[in-house]
């Protein structure tokens, strides 16, 4: 039976994933009406794709910022000021008339978001033991996606009668309203400044007690960041650019493109759950169950692909289209939500995160402009079978890492800090004596 978390938990827990709901319309909401926004001012989607690029690059550079200082800095404070200029960009956006002006203000937006991430999961960390953390970010992850929902819903119903600058506008104001409650209400339901969940205990509270990382660590890392690359290329390919491959390949209108493309992020509010009980009762580790989405992300491209080459049929694409976005969400719980928490004996999980983070939208820049130029050049079917391939990469690269990531898990990061020895780096160091692989892994 599920213990009943506090009030402490869940008031926190709702009032940030409202927050992280309002930072993906506040930064997504250019991309979503992208197909629109191309032909009311009569430009290609190369041109306008530079907007989205210049958020992106500044969005995944701004996590290494964010995350160094997220550990030195009250998480709250960052949130805050993040999710406040966010809301003014998008307010400015409603005045710019030119490309440059545009990617200016966005890669503002992109920077400002990057302020989100790393500091919620160290807020998160401070505040809660491992099984409110797990709730809080399952939690977080549906709101994510439920903003999807939202912003493809909600965009081509307001496009029929408002400019999208208005609908900019509109969501800016949102975003100051949010800030505000946050802002309001987020001390009364965190722990008091230097105090620490029960369950981190002395390993959160003192420097002291802060365990380096063993050198087996760094390979399995660096395996992931490449991972959570792939997955930021394929995850932003869907959202950013399926309105785009339908409008194209099926000829229907914009609006009903960026419509029938909420069928996506209604599938990842569904597949989140399922993601969280796969991993915890079948694979019980992040690393592997991410192999196993890259996998059929890369099942569901070479369908897709097939279907291009034949005879295309818009609800399968739709659907291979929303199986791919669904598992790339997944390995983004698995590796950017789950992952870090591995990592907070370290005494730098803020960091660990932003730098994941980083990598991701690495990713989605290179998708943001590489997609529009090899569809543009090459035709949607080329463009399936780097889809194809970023999937299998991403499978093969996870395969390889899951078991020096279980043996990091069993020597290092699942074991209690009272049992892992004594607490300077001298001492600390038979953590990494290989004879720990006989400890049986614990689940997360």
């Amino acid at each position: 039976m599920k213990s009943k978390m506090p009030g402490r938990v869940r008031g926190l827990t709702w009032l940030s994933a409202l927050l992280y709901f309002s930072s993906y319309i506040l930064r997504g909401n250019f991309a979503a009406m992208l197909v629109k926004i191309c032909n009311d001012m009569g430009q290609p989607k190369t041109a306008l794709a530079v907007v989205v690029t210049a958020l992106t690059i500044c969005y995944g550079g701004g996590q290494l910022i964010s995350g160094a200082i997220g550990d030195k800095i009250a998480p709250r404070h960052m949130l805050i000021c993040g999710i406040g200029i966010a809301s003014v960009c998008n307010v400015v956006m409603y005045f710019c008339t030119s490309i440059p002006a545009m990617a200016v203000v966005w890669a503002i937006n992109g920077f400002a978001n990057s302020m989100l991430w790393a500091p919620l999961v160290r807020l998160y960390s401070i505040n809660f033991t491992e099984e409110q953390y797990s709730y809080g970010m399952i939690r977080v992850m549906f709101a994510s996606a439920s903003s999807k929902v939202a912003l493809y819903l909600l965009c081509p119903a307001l496009l029929l009668f408002m400019h999208w600058r208005a609908v900019t506008l509109s969501i800016g104001i949102f975003g100051f309203a949010v800030c505000l409650l946050f802002a309001l209400l987020v001390k009364r339901f965190s722990l008091p400044d230097g105090e620490v969940a029960e369950e981190q205990g002395t390993a959160a509270r003192a420097p002291a007690a802060r365990l380096p990382l063993p050198k087996l660590a760094w390979i399995p890392i660096v395996l992931i960041i490449a991972a959570i690359l792939l997955q930021g290329i394929l995850r932003d390919a869907m959202a950013t650019w399926t309105p785009y491959y339908l409008y194209e390949v099926f000829r229907i209108t914009e609006e009903k493109a960026i419509f029938a493309t909420s069928a996506l992020a209604v599938f990842d509010v569904m597949s989140f759950a399922l993601y969280n009980i796969l991993n915890s009762k079948l694979f019980h580790d992040e690393v592997l169950c991410s192999a196993a989405l890259f996998a059929v992300s890369a099942a569901a491209a070479f369908v897709l692909w097939l279907l291009g080459i034949l005879t295309p049929v818009m609800a399968l694409s739709l659907a291979c289209l929303a199986l791919i976005e669904s598992c790339m969400h997944g390995v983004n719980l698995m590796l950017l939500a789950l992952a870090p928490r591995r990592l907070v004996k370290s005494g730098h999980v803020s960091l660990f995160t932003g730098l994941f983070d980083a990598f991701s939208y690495i990713g989605a820049a290179i998708s943001a402009y590489g997609f529009a130029v090899t569809a543009e050049n090459y035709g949607w079917n080329v463009t399936t079978v780097i889809w194809i391939a970023t999937g299998a990469l991403g499978a093969v690269v996870c395969f390889v890492a899951f078991p020096l990531w279980r043996r990091f898990r069993r020597t290092y990061a699942d074991v209690p800090l009272a049992a892992a020895g004594p607490q300077t780096p001298q001492e600390a160091a038979p953590v990494e004596d290989p004879a720990a692989d006989d400890v049986p892994p614990t689940n997360a």
